[in-house]
């Protein structure tokens, strides 16, 4: 799977995964810029279109990133174009990406 590791300050786009708290925020399936908060707890904020805040802060993995014991958070990016990425093959299925082609694994800055 092709993975994207994100550090405190960090926004990445992410299609929402279909948690219990996305799903009360009618946000699950949706694309949006979300951004790694690290306060007393690590949190994830999400952001409207036009970069405005929504809502108050999730938990990171409700906001669909996961976490790894020597790298700390990854998630796996939506797709610039078309907003989608098969979470199980890291694969973009759009027409820009018809090729297969894959997110290249980072570490954010």
């Amino acid at each position: 799977m092709t993975q994207l590791f994100v550090r405190p300050g960090k926004r990445v786009r992410l299609e929402l995964p279909h948690s219990e708290v996305c799903m009360h925020m009618q946000v699950a399936g949706k694309v949006m810029t979300v951004e790694y908060l690290d306060r007393q707890y690590p949190v994830a904020q999400l952001y409207y279109e036009d970069g405005k805040e929504f809502s108050a802060p999730i938990t990171m993995g409700e906001a669909g990133f996961y976490w790894d014991q020597v790298n700390g958070y990854y998630c796996y990016p939506a797709c610039d174009y078309c907003g989608k990425i098969d979470q199980m093959t890291g694969i973009h299925h759009c027409p820009v990406h018809a090729a297969g082609a894959t997110i290249k694994p980072e570490v954010a800055a």
